[in-house]
């Protein structure tokens, strides 16, 4: 009896090992997914960076070539990349656009660019002035002066009752050649008021 406990308490200790060494490996293999598992997500979520950084550049690289190459384009004033974005407050949003001369480029072209805002109060058409609705003091009429884009940025606060339809923006060169742009945008529905981008 002797014998076979200790013959016994062999077993258990060489079993005992053979545990130890078995959960120390299930470690490393535990421990080896969430390392595989976290650096998948992080080459996954830089992939998902690179590409949109991609998709940024291959628009930039469309913009400037639509600016640089006229022949591509009728001549004239136009804007680019209208975009509209929510601050989280919603009757304010930040508004940004590119006006662009697409033309020879060899002179300057100079005017002035208004904003306009139609939509409804209390069920009548109204049209509202950038001025009346801006956080800017300096937005009735801004004035530009560029060889071959200018941006333009800013804040706007929609008042109270006020349901906007559609953003008109009027540039108007001076001078030799002046032309008058006149573009209209949908304000962004709804449901999809966080981003809005036309082109």
């Amino acid at each position: 009896m002797l014998q076979d406990r200790a013959n016994l308490e062999d077993q258990i200790q060489h079993k005992s090992s053979q545990v130890l060494d078995l959960t120390q490996k299930v470690a490393v293999h535990k421990h080896g997914t969430e390392v595989t598992r976290k650096a998948t997500e992080e080459v996954r979520q830089e992939n998902k960076r690179l590409r949109d950084r991609i998709g940024d550049l291959e628009e930039s690289v469309a913009f400037y070539k639509g600016v640089m190459d006229p022949s591509r384009n009728v001549r004239g004033l136009k804007i680019d990349s209208f975009e509209l974005l929510s601050t989280g407050d919603v009757k304010r949003f930040r508004y940004k656009f590119v006006l662009t001369q697409v033309a020879d480029n060899s002179r300057y072209v100079e005017g002035s660019v208004r904003f306009d805002l139609v939509g409804t109060l209390n069920g009548t058409k109204k049209t509202l002035a950038l001025a009346q609705i801006s956080l800017l003091e300096e937005s009735a009429g801004e004035k530009f002066r560029f060889k071959y884009f200018q941006d333009f940025s800013g804040e706007l606060t929609l008042p109270e009752d006020f349901i906007p339809e559609q953003v008109i923006i009027v540039a108007q060169s001076k001078g030799r050649g002046a032309v008058r742009l006149e573009e209209m945008f949908d304000w962004p529905k709804q449901e999809n008021k966080e981003h809005v981008r036309q082109g």
